[in-house]
């Protein structure tokens, strides 16, 4: 797989990331190309921002991006934002988030409207008849988290849900791809019931693919095991024996 080029994951769904030599912690940012309301999700940071810029380019001019996804506010998922704001130089140009978020966000000096989805129906509908729908996922692993499903594909835009570190870096996820993904979770998931209630939203979803933020994107054939995998999983809080008694 050339990691290059632009990688389509699903109609008109690209990875437009890099890979970060020697590093566990990959981002993925990806592009929903859809003409002049295209839509990147989670663009990254600096360290990736030319690449970004470079593979989105390869599939749409930056000018045709409307909206710009961000699933929380963390750097390696937001700051490259301001300067991207630049390069699309658009007066519409929208951050969907949730109003938890905007007020973290805002000191990257983004310059953008928000679109904070909890005061639109938790969905967005472009003219052109593109569907998002948003579930929140509180606390996993920021009080204004949320999840995004295309549903046309069967897409879901996972945020740091379903995320791993892996030192061999695969694209797509192999059979084994919990035991990549649980220290993740153990660390950043705040406990085993704030993450089950998460899951319990996301396994009522029709899923053919996950895309997440970081780690490697996952097969429909891999979803169901690795959900009930990850609700056994003693995470945050739990795996420290003092809040056990």
């Amino acid at each position: 797989m050339d990691y290059n080029k632009a990688i389509e994951i699903a109609q008109n769904i690209y990875w437009v990331g890099t890979y970060l030599e020697n590093d566990s912690f990959q981002s993925l940012p990806y592009l929903i190309d859809n003409g002049d309301e295209s839509i990147l999700v989670d663009p990254g940071s600096m360290l990736e921002f030319e690449e970004v810029v470079r593979k989105t380019q390869e599939i749409t001019e930056l000018s045709n991006i409307k909206y710009i996804i961000l699933h929380h506010q963390d750097p390696d998922l937001a700051s490259s934002v301001p300067e991207i704001e630049k390069l699309i130089n658009r007066d519409d140009l929208q951050i969907v988030t949730h109003s938890r978020i905007t007020v973290l966000i805002k000191h990257y000096l983004v310059t953008s409207s928000y679109y904070e989805i909890d005061k639109n129906n938790f969905e967005l509908v472009t003219t052109n008849g593109l569907k998002l729908q948003f579930l929140t996922t509180p606390y996993c692993h920021s009080p204004g988290a949320f999840v995004s499903y295309e549903p046309k594909t069967k897409v879901l835009f996972s945020s740091d849900i379903f995320g791993g570190l892996e030192e061999s870096w695969d694209f797509y996820a192999k059979e084994d791809y919990f035991e990549l993904a649980k220290e993740f979770h153990r660390a950043y998931m705040p406990s085993k019931d704030i993450f089950n209630y998460a899951l319990r939203k996301i396994e009522q979803l029709d899923i053919n693919l996950i895309a997440p933020q970081h780690g490697s994107i996952i097969k429909r054939e891999f979803i169901p095991q690795l959900i009930e995998d990850m609700k056994n999983l003693e995470c945050g809080l739990y795996i420290r024996d003092k809040y056990n008694d």
